[in-house]
């Protein structure tokens, strides 16, 4: 079983063919359940697991509580957190290097002149949210610039959200030269938002994503951001639960941590 919290965001297209394409190999079928960003859903496709004896499991938790995951640790069911961890929790994972993403995007926005970059983040139960902001603060201390508490805002990583989220900061007259945003969909919502306000990007305001979707090369302007490699995660995430399914002898980690790579366009 694969769960997802939200399989229309387009994050997970390449993850969900890694994933495929190693299932394929070893005659494994994917069932596909979308959580909705909702625990009770998440803790009932876990019952549902459970119940069917499916033979593994990858999750991208929801995080707003844990007790589901707590209990997979109880049952001999195979597991895998998929780009989001649990502090404490001993548990089979792949994730992104949150931390070297973030250093990279506030070091890039600092470096081309920016010093008042509005950091428009994901909700703080997200355990890459909160990496990714604490990261923003150091780097910005490093080159010895203060931060600036209004200039941390959250959203949903949607698209609408995103775009009513910068309502705030445009209608209060917010200072700012620079935005980075939670992901390349927050970061879509962010450039609507300015473009109606008839601010230029980069020219006014320098914008840096995260992700590097598909949508991030052909915005009205094209998006600096992280990339991710979304199909080598949906492989290896497969590879180690595969593994761990069949009880076959691995050198795989439990742990394993992919590492972003910055990609510059128009928008800075």
């Amino acid at each position: 079983m694969l769960l997802l919290p939200n399989i229309s965001n387009p994050f997970y297209g390449k993850v969900i063919k890694g994933i495929q394409g190693y299932c394929r190999v070893y005659d494994y079928t994917i069932v596909l359940c979308d959580s909705g960003d909702g625990y009770a859903c998440e803790e009932q496709a876990i019952n549902i697991l459970l119940s069917n004896r499916l033979d593994c499991l990858i999750i991208a938790p929801i995080q707003k509580q844990r007790t589901d995951i707590t209990e997979l640790t109880q049952n001999s069911v195979p597991f895998l957190l998929l780009r989001r961890e649990f502090a404490g929790l001993q548990a089979k994972c792949v994730l992104f290097d949150d931390v070297a993403g973030a250093r990279l995007a506030t070091e890039h926005l600092l470096t081309t002149g920016c010093r008042r970059s509005l950091f428009l983040g994901g909700p703080p139960y997200i355990s890459k949210a909160r990496l990714r902001h604490r990261e923003y603060k150091q780097a910005l201390a490093s080159f010895g610039v203060p931060a600036d508490l209004a200039l941390f805002r959250m959203t949903e990583p949607e698209l609408n959200h995103a775009y009513r989220a910068m309502r705030g900061p445009l209608t209060q007259a917010l200072k700012f030269d620079a935005l980075y945003t939670f992901d390349d969909i927050v970061a879509a919502g962010v450039m609507k938002a300015l473009i109606e306000r008839r601010i230029r990007v980069p020219e006014d305001v320098a914008l840096v994503g995260n992700d590097d979707i598909e949508l991030a090369s052909i915005l009205q302007v094209p998006l600096t951001t992280i990339r991710l490699p979304r199909y080598e995660m949906g492989k290896r995430a497969a590879e180690m639960v595969i593994a761990a399914s069949r009880n076959a002898p691995s050198d795989l980690k439990e742990r394993l941590m992919l590492k972003p790579e910055l990609v510059v366009r128009s928008s800075t």
